[in-house]
């Protein structure tokens, strides 16, 4: 596959001038975002067979693609327009969904686990690859009477 340019869309987390994108675009701002150099080292792409109007496609690709982005770029080059229907990320560096827990799962381990040490992973890599949202993983620790350290 290789190396392409992406222009980051205008409701991202990328701060200009120390603001998020999206804050500025939900007051109708707009800035022009330079274009920055992402790899696509897998892009498998196949026609739905419920829908012949939908392609499916997986992706695996470095950090900071916009696969939305990567998307409505697909159409314009197909010289057509697409936007995504829905999207679903499989993996998050060496962490896969094959791995992952149901909620069920995740509440009984919350619960017979006297420290979080013992996990099979420990959690300052699940913040640092950003799989938990910060408010729910709070929220989670705090219902169990455990406190999060950072």
């Amino acid at each position: 596959m290789g190396e392409i340019w992406q222009v980051p869309p205008m409701f991202s987390a990328i701060k200009v001038g120390g603001e998020k994108m999206y804050d500025k675009a939900r007051r109708g701002e707009s800035v022009e975002l330079s274009p920055r150099r992402i790899s696509i080292y897998k892009f498998d792409i196949e026609r739905s067979l419920e829908d012949r109007q939908n392609l499916i496609f997986r992706v695996t690709c470095s950090k900071g693609t916009y696969i939305r982005s990567l998307c409505a770029d697909l159409g314009k080059a197909l010289r057509s327009c697409a936007h995504l229907t829905a999207l679903r990320r499989d993996s998050i560096g060496d962490y896969s969904v094959n791995d992952a827990w149901n909620f069920d799962e995740l509440q009984e381990q919350i619960t017979k686990r006297d420290t979080y040490e013992n996990w099979p992973c420990p959690l300052e890599d699940c913040f640092r690859a950003q799989l938990f949202p910060d408010m729910w993983w709070t929220e989670a620790l705090s219902t169990h009477g455990r406190g999060a350290s950072r």
